[in-house]
């Protein structure tokens, strides 16, 4: 029988795929855009462009069609950090202003983040139906979420950081001032309510909402204009977010704790 959980779940990876999709889409268009961010001491950057484009849109193909999900997500999280750590190394990571670093960052860490815990979700959902058991998966799930409460914490920080920027995003409300801190305040208690694992469920599908409305009303109206890059860059994002605080929110903190005192009286 399908549960709610379920659904959350297959939800949060077909979002990850969508993600992926666009984002291996969008390098395969710009290449000579994209290949300037290879490190260049691995030399040949056409052709690694080339590879990790083809690279996202293989492993969408594979959540898309939930085929070997687990492997899949395993990968896909080892060479998101790959590309961080190189990137770092190679300096491209520096190459932008802080914002647009920390936006950079924050993409990965929400492919990180999600693809642990869709990953950790898999074979459960394939096989027993359980809920997660306090093993390796559970420390997977755990690590995802942490992951993607750090990416909240940087975005709402980004918020005040940047309030005058960010408030000439908002041109359809009045006060934008007043919505930048708001959506700030709420990034922030996301952030803490997901590495704390405290009303996980409530704050991912509202943070879940609050994404959807903002790529609406604000990224997708930076379409066309100059940072086209960092427009799509967020979209992506945004796309992998919802999917993110999705898989977050289908195991709150009762449904964990709830497995590992299982795992526990089985064991004494």
């Amino acid at each position: 029988m399908t549960t709610l959980r379920d659904i959350y779940s297959d939800s949060a990876r077909n979002l990850l795929a969508i993600c992926l999709v666009y984002k291996g889409i969008y390098i395969l268009l710009k290449t000579n855009l994209i290949q300037a961010s290879v490190p260049s001491f691995m030399g040949m950057p056409e052709f690694w462009t080339v590879i990790i484009g083809c690279f996202w849109i293989i492993t969408a193909l594979s959540l898309t069609f939930n085929l070997i999900t687990k492997i899949t997500c395993n990968v896909l999280a080892l060479v998101s950090f790959i590309i961080l750590i190189l990137s770092a190394i190679g300096g491209t990571f520096w190459k932008y202003s802080l914002p647009g670093t920390l936006l950079w960052l924050g993409e990965y860490l929400v492919i990180i983040g999600c693809s642990l815990m869709i990953g950790a979700q898999a074979d459960n959902n394939q096989t027993s139906g359980n809920h997660i058991t306090f093993s390796l998966e559970h420390i997977c799930f755990a690590t995802g979420r942490t992951i993607m409460g750090l990416f909240f914490l940087i975005v709402g920080f980004l918020h005040f950081m940047y309030l005058k920027e960010e408030a000439q995003l908002i041109t359809m409300m009045p006060s934008p001032v007043f919505w930048v801190i708001f959506v700030g305040i709420c990034w922030l208690a996301t952030g803490v309510s997901l590495i704390t694992n405290i009303m996980t469920k409530t704050s991912c599908l509202l943070a879940s909402l609050l994404v959807v409305i903002i790529t609406l009303i604000v990224d997708l109206r930076g379409l066309g204009f100059e940072n086209d890059y960092e427009v799509v860059l967020r979209i992506t994002q945004n796309i992998g977010v919802v999917g993110g605080a999705l898989v977050s929110g289908s195991m709150g903190y009762y449904d964990l704790h709830r497995s590992s005192w299982r795992y526990l009286s089985k064991v004494s």
